[in-house]
C-alpha cells in the first residue's frame, strides 16, 4: 500500500536525520559524530520542516483512509509498528530531557541518593555531566516515575547507549497502552488514530522519550476502570498518574464530579467528562508558562481528550497547533540560540499555514477529514 510505503519512508528519513544531532560531548558515539546539525544549520532546519510537513501529510491521509473504512485494525497495527521504530532515532534532536531522566536514575540507583535532595552535578567526576543539561536541578517528577526508571536503568547493565533506547521503549510501551485504552473506551479506530498518529505525539514519545504519555496512561486507566465500576482501583490509578507528573492534579475536579455522580446514583455523560477534562488540562498547559515556558510536549496532555471529543473544529485546531508546536524547534535549529519571540512567531505561522493547507485539501477532496 502506497500510504504504508510513504509512512515507512519518512520514518526512516527521521531516524537517519536524528543522527546529524549527535552531541560532540556524547563520547559514546564519537566515531560517528559528524557535526552537520551544528555546521549546516540552514540545511537541517529546512529538512526538519520538510519532515514535519511529510508527517502531517501522512497523518491527514491516514485519517482520511480510516474515515473511509479503508484502513482496518491490521493495517493500523502495521502503521503503529512502523511508528515504534522511531525509538531507533538519536534522542536529542528536540530535547535533552532523556539524559536528565538518565541522570536522575543514576543518582537514585547507582549513587543511592535521594534525587529530591541531591542534584546530578554534585557528582563532579561523573561523565554524564558532559552531555546532560540542567544537571543543577533536583528531580522534577514524582516517585512513580522515579520507580519506573529503575526498569531501563537495571536492564541496561549501566550501558548509557542501552539506557537511551530502553527509556524510549519504556515510554513507548505506555504509548501503546494508552492507545489500547482509547480503543477500549471509544471502540472507534478513527478516534484512536487521531491521537496515535499525531506527529507531535510520535516525535515527543518515540524520539524524545518524554514521559507525558506515562502520566496520561494512568489517567485513562483510571477512567476505564471507573467505567468498569472498579472505583477504588480507578482512584488509585489517578493518584499514580499525579506521582508521575503533577499536571494531572488539575483533573481532580473531574474525579470529584465522577464520584459525586456515582454516589448520587446519577448517570454520567462521558462526552462532558472529556470536554471538561480538556478544559482542565488546557488550563495547566497555559499556566505552565508561569514556571518557565509552554513546551510542545505538554500538548500531549490534551490530545487524548481531543480525540475522544471527536468534534471537527476542535480536532482541526489541535492538529494545527500540533503542527505549529513541532515548528517551535526550528528557530533554535537555525540559530543555535533560544529566541522566544522567534519560536512564538514560528508556531503561529506554521499553525496558520496548516489551517490554510487543510482548507485547500478539503476543497480538493470535497470532504473534511476530521
Amino acid at each position: 500500500m502506497k500510504l504504508i510505503a510513504f509512512f515507512s519512508t519518512i520514518v526512516a528519513l527521521l531516524i537517519g536525520f536524528s543522527y546529524l544531532f549527535i552531541d560532540p560531548n556524547f563520547f559514546y558515539y564519537k566515531n560517528v559524530f559528524n557535526g552537520i546539525a551544528f555546521s549546516h544549520r540552514a540545511f537541517v532546519s529546512a529538512f526538519y520542516a520538510l519532515l514535519i510537513i511529510g508527517f502531517f501529510l501522512a497523518y491527514v491521509c491516514i485519517l482520511h483512509e480510516v474515515k473511509k473504512k479503508r484502513l482496518g485494525i491490521r493495517k493500523i497495527s502495521i502503521l503503529l509498528a512502523i511508528s515504534f521504530l522511531i525509538i531507533l532515532s538519536y534522542p536529542t534532536v528536540l530535547s535533552y530531557d532523556i539524559f536528565n531522566y538518565l541522570a536522575t536514575a543514576k543518582v537514585t540507583f547507582f549513587h543511592f541518593e535521594n534525587p529530591y535532595l541531591v542534584m546530578p552535578n554534585e557528582f563532579i567526576d561523573d561523565p554524564m555531566l558532559l552531555y546532560t543539561r540542567a544537571t543543577n536541578k533536583l528531580a522534577l517528577y514524582g516517585p512513580t516515575w522515579i520507580a519506573l526508571t529503575s526498569i531501563p536503568y537495571y536492564l541496561s547493565f549501566e550501558s548509557v547507549i542501552a539506557q537511551t533506547f530502553l527509556f524510549k521503549i519504556l515510554v513507548g510501551v505506555f504509548y501503546v497502552g494508552l492507545v489500547y485504552l482509547l480503543y477500549r473506551i471509544s471502540r472507534d479506530l478513527f478516534i484512536v488514530s487521531v491521537f496515535a498518529f499525531n506527529p507531535l505525539v510520535l516525535f515527543e514519545v518515540f524520539m524524545s522519550g518524554h514521559n507525558d504519555v506515562v502520566m496520561m496512561f494512568f489517567v485513562f486507566l483510571g477512567f476505564y476502570l471507573f467505567q468498569k465500576n472498579k472505583y477504588i482501583l480507578s482512584g488509585f490509578s489517578f493518584f499514580v498518574s499525579i506521582f508521575v507528573k503533577f499536571a494531572s492534579l488539575f483533573l481532580l475536579p473531574i474525579w470529584i464530579y465522577l464520584f459525586y455522580k456515582k454516589s448520587a446514583k446519577k448517570s454520567i455523560t462521558w462526552s462532558k467528562v472529556w470536554l471538561f477534562s480538556l478544559v482542565c488540562m488546557g488550563i495547566i498547559f497555559i499556566l505552565s508558562s508561569l514556571r518557565e515556558e509552554i513546551y510542545p510536549w505538554y500538548f500531549v496532555w490534551l490530545l487524548p481528550f481531543v480525540a475522544l471529543i471527536n468534534k471537527k473544529q476542535i480536532s482541526i485546531l489541535s492538529a494545527a497547533i500540533s503542527f505549529g508546536l513541532l515548528a517551535y524547534y526550528i528557530p533554535y535549529m537555525y540559530t543555535g540560540h533560544y529566541i522566544f519571540f522567534a519560536k512564538l512567531i514560528c508556531v503561529v505561522c506554521f499553525s496558520a499555514g496548516f489551517l490554510l493547507a487543510y482548507v485547500i485539501f478539503n476543497k480538493i477532496t470535497k470532504s473534511w477529514v476530521f
